[in-house]
């Protein structure tokens, strides 16, 4: 009910006591949730160790409130299997600590500079996109923003009309590579703009970063977008909206955990209450704990 469906604890309480004439005070719904909690550790500790050496993995991280303070909400997820971490910072260090420092697989991601040190990072176009409305808006970045803002949503329409079968490869491929060279066109002339510092600064840092820009042509599996991330973090998003977070590391482990299993559950098509049951029974009778992988 508070982990998966989203209810509040007096919520909770409520329909034991209207449904099934129950009496069960809040203390008791959170004791629950701290068994739970227990009885999750195993699959989840192993789900994350598979996300990590995951070849290809997406990314993003938002705002979390623990026992009222600022700490933030990570997630890592494959498609089929989706790990979130509670943790007090939003740097490198952070980053590494969740994904592994040893990752070894290529990162959809931002442009944040947490995500600096993977090798292997492909950039969300969606998020580029975003970047060049906000270059057209800069004094001078006007001609070249709305260039590059028209040719990243060219790229992320042409990736999913090939994907749905409404165009073959060899299409997708000619219309990418007439959207590359305008993307790197604009970039170059807009680097070469010494009376709009601003858009220099930011069209030269993207040239840089052009393995980034363009991993979704080399990379099996990797697309260009980081939507899938994002529609993870949506399910964390909305917990923190109606409850402002967790009251303590205890409630954070709740969190991520349910959410872990919740979501990864639910993209492999598997029973997420029989899967809970399940682990829960495996505890009180200490038996292996059932897996999240897919």
């Amino acid at each position: 009910m508070t982990g998966r469906l989203g209810m509040s604890k007096r919520n909770a309480q409520e329909v034991f006591s209207t449904f099934f004439g129950l009496e069960l005070s809040v203390g008791s719904v959170s004791a629950i949730e701290r068994r739970v909690a227990a009885s999750l550790e195993e699959p989840y500790t192993e789900a994350w160790s598979s996300a990590r050496g995951s070849p290809v993995i997406h990314a993003d991280e938002t705002p979390w409130y623990e026992d009222r303070r600022l700490a933030w909400l990570w997630v890592m997820t494959t498609g089929d299997l989706t790990v979130y971490r509670i943790q007090d910072r939003r740097n490198k260090e952070a980053a590494m600590a969740f994904i592994g420092e040893d990752f070894a697989g290529t990162a959809c991601t931002d442009r944040y500079g947490a995500y600096v040190w993977i090798a292997k990072r492909g950039f969300c176009w969606a998020h580029l996109r975003r970047n060049f409305e906000a270059m057209s808006l800069a004094p001078g970045g006007e001609w070249y923003g709305q260039r590059l803002r028209a040719a990243a949503s060219q790229i992320m329409i042409t990736w999913y009309q090939n994907a749905r079968g409404e165009i073959d490869d060899a299409q997708k491929d000619a219309k990418l590579a007439t959207a590359r060279r305008q993307v790197e066109d604009a970039l170059r002339w807009a680097a070469a703009q010494p009376h709009f510092e601003r858009v220099q600064r930011q069209a030269a840092a993207m040239l840089e970063q052009s393995d980034h820009l363009w991993a979704f042509l080399e990379v099996p599996g990797l697309p260009p977008d980081n939507n899938i991330a994002e529609r993870a973090m949506r399910r964390g998003v909305l917990w923190r909206k109606r409850s402002y977070g967790t009251d303590s590391p205890a409630g954070s482990r709740f969190a991520e955990r349910i959410l872990t299993a919740v979501e990864s559950l639910r993209a492999q098509d598997r029973d997420v209450l029989e899967f809970l049951a399940e682990a829960y029974d495996a505890t009180l009778n200490k038996r292996p704990a059932p897996s999240l992988l897919p």
